[in-house]
């Protein structure tokens, strides 16, 4: 697990993964806590983790970044069968994902649908109403299956735009 920790959203995501990965008690994690001084980067700390584990299966990554520099790291060393997930979507994210490399999976998030919800709660704040400390947007499961059937023409970096999920017929898996 590649985590960010000094941020609460970011947090939380890994709170759900670790939440989730109780319910496999034969899984065993190795955790890296994104360094924000930059001493180490993801990719060198991944680089670790797959010298000190061999065995090493799969990296969940708390954001896209770290996921594809980690997968970089694995086609350099060999190790393709490694498989990497993050979390976040967009261009470069789903791009990487096409070519088939260990970088499988990014759980897409809407930006547009946050940044909406952020200046509607903002309003009811202003305006003395209860709002909720902790709002989920929708995710979509980025898979270099869901990517390959975005017809030609459109752009898959294009999901999070209002109406267009239901033009590439993305259906949130939370």
């Amino acid at each position: 697990m590649i985590g960010l920790p000094n941020n609460e959203n970011w947090d939380l995501r890994e709170l759900g993964a670790r939440y989730v990965l109780t319910n496999y008690p034969g899984i065993e994690t190795v955790y890296w806590p994104y360094d924000s001084t930059g001493a180490v980067t993801p990719r060198q700390a991944i680089e670790n983790m797959m010298t000190a584990n061999p065995d090493l299966v799969a990296i969940w990554s708390a954001w896209d970044g770290a996921a594809m520099e980690g997968a970089l790291a694995a086609e350099q060393a060999g190790k393709n069968d490694i498989i990497f997930t993050g979390i976040d979507g967009g261009q470069r994210a789903f791009e990487q994902i096409q070519t088939d490399g260990p970088f499988k999976l990014s759980m897409a998030q809407s930006i547009y649908w946050m940044a909406y919800k952020s200046a509607y709660y903002a309003k009811d704040y202003v305006e003395g109403k209860k709002v909720p400390r902790f709002v989920v947007a929708p995710v979509y499961a980025a898979d270099k299956e869901l990517l390959d059937a975005v017809p030609a023409g459109m752009n898959a970096a294009d999901y999070d735009i209002p109406g267009m999920e239901v033009e590439l017929d993305w259906i949130p898996v939370l």
